[in-house]
Order: structure tokens, then C-alpha cells, then sequence
């Protein structure tokens, strides 16, 4: 099989156990079928969860920007088979659901939804619900959290496995660890209890504090609580309880953690929800006694191994530290009971299942469109297009979706259209009146229609037989996107396919100059139908351009599936090429009016057609003319956007152009632009990372100041060079070393520096790419930043 892997929301060192799952499962799925091919898709950030030198592991390191459409392009490149994601997210992937497989590790939001900001609730919500209604497969943790999902209401998955955690393998504790200086300044030296939690809301952190307050209190014990973990909200924490004796460690390095667990009088672990409780295994295998909450997954993880109570209940968990303290055959025979337990966790296990479930869901047939799914509503307007209107008709009662809503508006044709719509009966609704024009006959289709999904064919336009069908499945995948545009081919009169439209993946800055999204493969929600309001009935050929502007207006998620919906067709007494003239006037008075300019693209069409298409009178001597086309299409878009342009004129514009030209190193302007961008940035703290682009090329020049770093920790740069080339490595303006790199070997440079030093890397050879950048260094993995450190230009 080809299995995909999707890290992209993968954080190490904050994904909780999340990346500690993923790593030594997918490690094991590696190791135990070399038969399959695995490619992991991740970024530059997490590209060190997986390292592995086997020969059926691909890795690419994409950007986080495009992270999906790359993704989507791999995809259909490497005709992969099984898509395994990593977390439950919203994307625009067109890959079929049926052929996922999410990890879930848990119902959290559901269970405790006060812990989650409302933008954030909302979207796991549909994040979450979407994956239980169509994913192929889910993965989860421990036999309560299946149950939670297989009772959820929204949930209509029922192959749903257990991906246990187990011991990481590198936890046994090792008694010769050499504690750096720092380590040891911060780590406790008497008795403690341990609690390694990041500060979560249901982590439970504030009612441990006061149990252990109380702790203290009945016993006068000299022992103190350690926390480890994200110590972000530590502060405000700290100073409710200023005299504890309470210290927190914040990330510590994976070595010390089986250090402290071996050296903990406990481990407390009161928190109010769990997906699994991995500390519980680590402190079965240290060799300490566990008190934990009895709710969730911890019961099924722990057993009879641990001491439980309510993590509401202050007092209770007070009385279990004190029980736990003092009774030491209480304490060793725990310790005798979670070593036995050890033997039931196991990573092997885990990758088998996942294994299992991934053959499972290949060898499933791809599930179509629900029968009780969405009514779609299609409306053909139509006049004088007997030659055409049947095919038309014909491919739209051919659907293999079951639930469409058809109607005809005819506007009073004279020809044999009325003959052909009697001839089917009852099949669908339609009506021959004279109207106002296509857009009115548009309006009326839709104003009388009931579909939850809209869309409307021409009559001369025929879909493909499983377009209804495809964009059904498609936003039922991906509730958060109002409307959808997929690939079309151009046809003649003969239904010869003569080309294809030219679509473009979706971006609102390309669709003010360019109409990519085509018609005819088009469908969107009633909801944003609503919002937006009928076609606009005073165009009469850019009315669907001039929809798509105000869907993106008002906020409509617009997504491009790479599917072939539609065909459109093309013969010379179509609107679009016998009215060229008023297809641009109609296009600049809907950019006037609402986006106050019109693009420059419209005016070199129109003098492109009026020179070279029309090539009449005047326009026919200026094809002799060196550069008369730009000339006048320039002068045009001077003269009707002067207004706009007059208004764009100010301090900061000019000062970003200046900067774009700097950082773009053109001609003999480059070795003056690094000198300046090195002692612009060298200062500049709150944006740390300058030099890379948002496809992880860097510049000639990159530099990063350094904001964090672990106790232990070596700071890493890998990727491939574009040329041969050296790479100096400067640190707070002070040469460090010079390294050699040769073009598009895999090169990994180590850095020596410190919280608050600057770190320059200077390249000495670079190249030039299509979009005019000199690149030198393309990142694939690092640690120097992370991804809320860079703000891309």
C-alpha cells in the first residue's frame, strides 16, 4: 500500500502526548512492513518527530502556508492510497474521506466546553463532527474514550480502534544521567511530589495546589510539589498561592524526565480529563506509586495499580497524599501492582491495529453520496438553445446524486426547446415566459427553489455524470466552505473537447484580475446565497463573475476541488466571444464597484482584443506599432483608476516597495541590500526570523533571534542548498565558523548560541527562481523558531 501521514498541527514539545504517540507508533508501523511505502507530510518544525533511515519512508517538509494544496498535489502524484491525519482539523483536501483514517484522542470540548474559547469550540465542533460522520477509520486511545465517540450523536463511524500508548522505550531510567549546571539549579533536592502537566484549564492544576496546601497543613511534611511542562499562565498560578512550596520546570530535556519520575515520592495526577494518562505508565516503570483522578480513561490505564479519587474533591485528594505518604507497604505494593500493569501497553500492538485498519479501509469501496443527503438545486435558464437544450437536460437527470431539484426557465423560445421540455413529462419543473434576460430568468429558477446547494447550468453547458455527486460529498466534508469550483473542459458544437478552462486554486488577490472559477462547475450553500442575494439582473454576462466578488466579500470560504465537474461550451456566437466589448465594460463596473479599482489585467485584455481579435480601423495600424498595447493599456488604467492610485500614494507603501526591492537583491543593488537588512534586523526582536520566504527558501542573508531554548537543547538547521556553496555562521555579529554545502545534498549545521544571541548565516552562492528571488538554502527541518516566530512579507 501507499499510506500517506499528515503531521501538519503537530507541535513538539506542546501536543501534550500527542507527538510522543505518533512517534513511536509510526515508528513501529515503519519497522514491522517494509512492504508498504509511508510518506510523511510535515513541516519544517516538527520534521524531527520521525527520523528513520528506512528505504520505504519518503518525508517532505512543506510549507505551512500551502501546506494543503502541496499536500493535495502529492497526493495525486504519488497516487496515494490511505491518508492517515494526526488530528481532526478543517481543510480543503479533495481527497476522500472514506480513505482517512483521523487519530482522536479524545472528546475534551465536549466533556468540558468551558475550556475552550468560542471561535476555537466552534471549529473543533466542526472539525470533530465532520471526521465522525465521514472518516473511513478512527484511531483512538483507551476503550472509554471509543465509547465517547461511537455514543456521540453526531458519530456515524463505526471502525473505531484502540491506538494505545506504552512505555516510551527511552524512559528507563538511568542512574549515571549527567545533569547540565542549569538542571541542577532548578531541580528539587528533598522530597516532592510530581506533576508533569502543561497548564491546561482540566489539568486541574489549581485545585491540586490547594489539596496540597491542605496537604501541608495536617502534616507539616518538608516536601514540595514540581511541576514540568508549558509554563505559560505559571505567574498568575504562582501568585495565588505565594508561600507553597511549589516549583515549576517548565520543558525539561526527555533524559531528566525519567530522573524526576524516579526520584518523586509520587506522582500526583488529579486532572478532570484524560484520553489516556501516559505519566501513569512512566511512573509504573520508576518505580513510584500513582494517586489519580477516577474519572475518564485513567481508571482503564491505572487499575488496581493506583489510588483514586474525585479531582473535584479538595479534601479527598488531600487524605490520598497523606495516605500515600506515609504508608510505605501501601506504597510498595502499588509499586508491585504497575509493574505488572506495564505489560499491557505496547507500541507494537498499536502499529498493528493501525496497520489492520489501514488494509481495512483500502479494500472498502469508496462511499457515495448519502441517500438521504442534501437537496441540490440546479436551474437552466434557456432561449432558443434547442440545438443544445437536450444534452443539457440529459446530463443533469443522469446524475448519479438522487436528490436534485431541476427547473428549466425558458424565456419564450421560438425554436424546438418547447417541444423538447414537454417530452419529458413530469421530470422536473419547468416554465416558458417571456423575462427580463438570463440573470432574471436566473433569480426566478432560484427564488422558487428548496435545495440546501445551488447551482446553474446554461443551456448549452452540460456536468459531468458524477459532479452533483462529488460536490455533495465534498461540503459535506468540509461544512466551513460555502462554495466550491471544480476543473472544466471547453467543448464545440459537437461535444469535441477542444481544451481546458484554466482554473487556479483559490485566492481572492487573483480573482480581482482574473475570472478562474468557471460557471458551470460551480455549486455553493443556501446560507451564503442568502447573504449575498440574487444575481445582479442589470448584467448580462459577467453576472457570475460578479457573484463570485460578493461571496468573497462577505466572508464565503471559496475552495477549488481538482475534479473535472463541468464542460463549457465554446462556438463563436456565445456571449463571452461575440460581445468581447461589453464583457470588459461589465467586468470594470463591477471591479468599480466593489473594489474601487479595476485590475490591470482588463485593460491589456481589452486593448488585446481590440488591437489583435478586432483589428479594425485604427486598432489595425496599431499592430504596427512597438508597444502600442501596453502603452495604451497602461495609459487607460491610469486615466480610470488616477483616483485609486492618488489615494494609494502614502509614507508606508513607498517604504515597503524600498523594502521589497532590498530584499529582492536585484542587480548591483544586492551587496548594498545585505548590508542593510543585516543592521535593519540585527535589533528587531519582535519579528525574530528574517531571510525566509513562505515556501522555506532562505535569502542570501538569514538571521534569527533567539528566543527560547531548553536546557540541553542544540540549536539545528537541515536543508538543501541550491548551489555549491559555504555558509557562514555568525553569532552577535561575530564569525563563528565557515561549513561547506554542496547543491541539493541534505546538509545539517549545528549552532552553539544562547537565549537572546543573533544568529547570522550569510551564503555565498544563490540562485534565481521564477518568481525573480535569489534563493540559497531550502529548510526542511529546524529548531532555531518556531512558527509564530516568522511573519512572512
Amino acid at each position: 500500500m501507499k499510506i500517506g501521514i499528515e503531521l501538519r498541527h503537530v507541535t513538539l514539545g506542546s501536543s501534550g502526548g500527542v507527538a510522543q504517540l505518533l512517534q513511536n507508533v509510526l515508528g513501529d508501523l515503519f519497522r514491522l512492513y517494509p512492504e508498504d511505502e509511508f510518506y510523511v507530510f510535515c513541516t519544517i518544525y516538527n520534521r524531527s518527530l520521525l527520523y528513520t533511515a528506512l528505504p520505504n519512508v519518503y518525508f517532505y517538509s512543506l510549507p505551512t502556508k500551502s501546506f494543503f494544496p502541496d499536500l493535495e498535489t502529492y497526493l495525486n502524484e504519488k497516487k496515494i492510497e490511505i491518508l492517515f491525519r494526526s488530528f481532526p482539523i478543517l481543510d480543503s483536501l479533495n481527497f476522500p474521506m472514506s480513505r482517512q483514517i483521523f487519530l482522536i484522542p479524545d472528546l475534551q470540548h465536549e466533556a468540558y466546553p468551558q475550556f475552550f474559547q468560542s471561535d476555537i469550540l466552534e471549529g473543533r465542533r466542526s472539525a470533530f463532527n465532520r471526521v465522525m460522520q465521514r472518516a473511513g477509520a478512527i484511531g483512538t486511545l483507551t476503550q472509554y474514550t471509543r465509547k465517547t465517540i461511537l455514543d456521540h450523536p453526531e458519530n456515524q463511524c463505526q471502525d473505531i480502534f484502540l491506538l494505545q500508548p506504552a512505555l516510551v522505550r527511552e524512559s528507563k531510567v538511568k542512574e549515571s544521567i549527567t545533569l547540565l549546571p542549569e538542571e541542577e539549579a532548578i531541580l528539587p533536592q528533598g522530597s516532592y511530589f510530581y506533576y508533569p502537566a502543561n497548564l491546561w484549564p482540566h489539568k486541574n492544576h489549581r485545585r491540586v495546589m490547594e489539596a496540597f496546601h491542605r496537604f501541608l497543613n495536617q502534616t507539616h511534611t518538608e516536601i514540595e510539589l514540581v511541576l514540568s511542562g508549558h509554563p505559560e499562565g505559571w505567574e498568575g498560578l504562582k501568585s495565588e498561592f505565594p508561600n507553597l512550596p511549589v516549583r515549576h520546570l517548565g520543558f525539561v530535556r526527555p533524559e531528566v524526565v525519567p530522573y524526576l519520575f524516579e526520584h518523586a515520592t509520587a506522582l500526583v495526577f488529579f486532572s478532570l480529563y484524560e484520553g489516556f494518562g501516559m505519566p501513569l505508565l512512566e511512573a509504573f516503570a520508576a518505580g513510584i506509586p500513582v494517586i489519580c483522578s477516577n474519572t475518564t480513561s485513567l481508571p482503564e490505564v491505572g487499575g488496581e495499580a493506583v489510588l483514586s479519587c474525585d479531582p473535584t474533591d479538595i479534601e479527598e485528594m488531600s487524605n490520598l497524599m497523606i495516605q500515600i505518604s506515609q504508608d510505605e507497604e501501601l506504597r510498595a505494593e502499588l509499586v508491585r501492582r504497575g509493574k505488572e500493569r506495564l505489560v499491557l501497553f505496547s507500541w507494537e500492538k498499536s502499529a498493528r491495529n493501525l496497520r489492520d485498519a489501514l488494509h481495512r479501509i483500502s479494500q472498502s469501496p469508496t462511499s457515495p453520496a448519502p441517500i438521504n443527503g442534501p437537496l441540490v438545486t440546479i436551474v437552466t435558464p434557456s432561449y432558443n438553445q434547442g440545438c443544445f437544450l437536450k444534452r443539457t437536460i440529459e446530463s443533469v437527470l443522469n446524475q448519479t446524486y438522487p436528490k436534485i431539484e431541476y427547473m428549466v426557465m425558458d424565456g419564450g423560445s421560438s425554436d424546438e426547446s418547447i417541444e423538447i421540455l414537454k417530452s419529458y413529462g413530469d421530470r422536473f419543473f419547468w416554465i416558458s415566459e417571456k423575462d427580463k434576460g438570463q440573470t432574471n430568468a436566473i433569480n426566478k429558477g432560484f427564488a422558487r427553489s428548496q435545495g440546501e446547494i445551488l447551482a446553474y447550468l446554461n443551456s448549452d453547458d452540460v456536468l459531468q455524470p458524477e459532479a452533483v455527486e462529488i460536490a455533495v460529498n465534498f461540503l459535506l466534508d468540509h461544512p466551513e466552505v460555502d462554495l466550491i469550483y471544480g476543473e472544466a473542459d471547453y467543448i464545440d458544437r459537437e461535444d469535441h473537447v477542444t481544451g481546458r478552462y484554466p482554473t487556479r486554486e483559490y485566492a481572492f488577490n487573483y480573482l480581482i484580475g482574473e475570472d478562474f472559477i468557471c460557471q458551470p462547475a460551480t455549486f455553493w450553500r443556501r446560507q451564503i446565497a442568502e447573504r449575498v442575494g440574487p444575481f445582479d439582473e442589470s448584467l448580462h454576462i459577467v453576472m457570475d463573475y460578479d457573484y463570485w466578488l460578493r461571496v468573497a466579500k462577505a466572508g464565503g470560504k471559496i475552495t477549488h476541488i481538482n475534479e473535472i465537474l463541468a464542460c463549457s461550451r465554446q462556438y463563436p456566437e456565445t456571449k463571452t466571444l461575440s460581445a468581447r466589448e461589453r464583457v470588459f465594460s461589465e467586468i470594470m463596473k463591477i471591479s468599480k464597484k466593489h473594489l474601487g479599482y479595476v485590475h490591470p489585467n482588463y485593460f491589456f485584455g481589452l486593448w488585446n482584443h481590440r488591437i489583435w481579435e478586432r483589428g479594425d480601423s485604427i486598432y489595425k495600424v496599431m499592430r504596427h506599432v512597438r508597444g502600442s498595447l501596453r502603452i495604451t493599456a497602461l495609459i487607460h488604467n491610469l486615466y480610470v483608476n488616477k483616483r485609486y492610485y492618488l489615494r494609494s500614494i502614502t509614507p508606508g507603501k513607498v517604504k515597503r516597495q524600498v523594502n521589497h526591492l532590498l530584499k529582492s537583491n536585484l542587480g548591483i543593488l544586492r551587496p548594498l541590500a545585505r548590508k542593510i537588512r543585516t543592521l535593519r534586523y540585527s535589533v528587531n526582536t519582535n519579528n525574530p526570523v528574517f531571510g525566509l520566504w513562505d515556501d522555506n527558501w532562505l535569502g542570501p542573508v538569514a538571521q534569527v533571534y533567539l528566543k527560547r531554548k531548553n536546557p540541553g537543547q542544540i540549536f539545528h538547521l537541515a536543508g538543501l542548498p541550491a548551489e555549491d556553496m559555504t555558509v557562514k555562521i555568525k553569532i552577535d555579529r561575530q564569525a563563528n565558523r565557515t561549513i561547506r554545502a554542496h547543491k541539493n545534498e541534505l546538509t545539517q549545521i549545528e549552532i552553539d548560541a544562547e537565549v537572546g544571541q543573533k544568529v547570522l548565516l550569510e551564503f555565498s552562492k544563490s540562485r534565481r527562481d521564477q518568481k525573480g528571488r535569489f534563493i540559497t538554502f531550502q529548510v526542511t527541518d529546524t529548531n532555531l523558531f518556531a512558527e509564530h516566530d516568522v511573519i512572512y512579507s
